[in-house]
């Protein structure tokens, strides 16, 4: 009986830290200047994503110092957030998009 609960809560914490991850800033970020041209979860399914003919996110094989000037200076219809975001905050929505994306 005891082995169990201490199982569970060993599960319910492993399960919560996606769930904190997704609630921290990067997310709050992502989800103010991002989501409405990638989706809410970067399989480019948002009303603009047809639009603008955004594709899904697909970043395997690339560097955060590449994707990093990616969110800095833009790429193809998307406009750079070097001025807009932070350094922190950039770094905040990459690792957001990490968690949104699985390497």
């Amino acid at each position: 009986m005891k082995r169990t609960l201490k199982l569970s809560v060993v599960l319910a914490m492993a399960m919560a830290v996606p769930v904190a991850l997704a609630q921290g800033p990067g997310a709050s970020v992502y989800h103010a200047k991002c989501q409405g041209c990638h989706g809410p979860n970067g399989q480019a399914n948002a009303p603009m994503s047809k639009m603008f003919n955004v594709k899904p996110f697909d970043i395997k094989g690339m560097s955060d110092a590449e994707l990093t000037k990616i969110i800095e200076n833009g790429k193809g219809k998307m406009h750079g957030y070097k001025t807009k975001l932070s350094e922190k905050q950039i770094k905040d929505v990459l690792a957001y998009i990490h968690t949104l994306v699985k390497q």
